[in-house]
C-alpha cells in the first residue's frame, strides 16, 4: 500500500516540484509507506525533534474547504500545512 505525498508549502518545495503546473506526476511523489515518507522529508529539512512544532498527520475531513488534491486522507503539519498524503495508492 503505498503513499502519496503532495506539496503545498511551495518555498519549502520549491526546486523538488514543479509548482507551474497542475497536479501531475512532478508535483507528488510516492513512498511505499509513512516512514519512507518521514526519513524523505527529514532529509529534504523537515525537522522531527521541534517540540513547539511536532510533525503531524492529521485527518482531512470530506467537506475540508481547503484546497487539496482527491484521495487525500491527511494533511501532512508542522509549524504550517506542508502538504497532504492519499494512502492506499496502488
Amino acid at each position: 500500500m503505498k503513499v502519496r505525498f503532495y506539496p503545498r508549502n511551495i518555498a519549502l518545495w520549491r526546486g523538488l516540484f514543479d509548482f507551474d503546473i497542475l497536479l501531475t506526476s512532478k508535483q507528488c511523489q510516492d513512498f511505499h509507506d509513512r516512514a519512507e515518507l518521514i526519513e524523505w522529508l527529514k532529509s529534504n529539512g523537515v525537522r522531527l525533534d521541534d517540540v513547539e512544532y511536532p510533525l503531524e498527520f492529521r485527518a482531512v475531513d470530506a467537506d475540508d474547504t481547503v484546497y487539496k488534491p482527491r484521495g487525500i486522507t491527511h494533511a501532512v503539519v508542522q509549524w504550517t500545512l506542508i502538504g497532504w498524503i492519499a494512502e492506499g495508492i496502488t
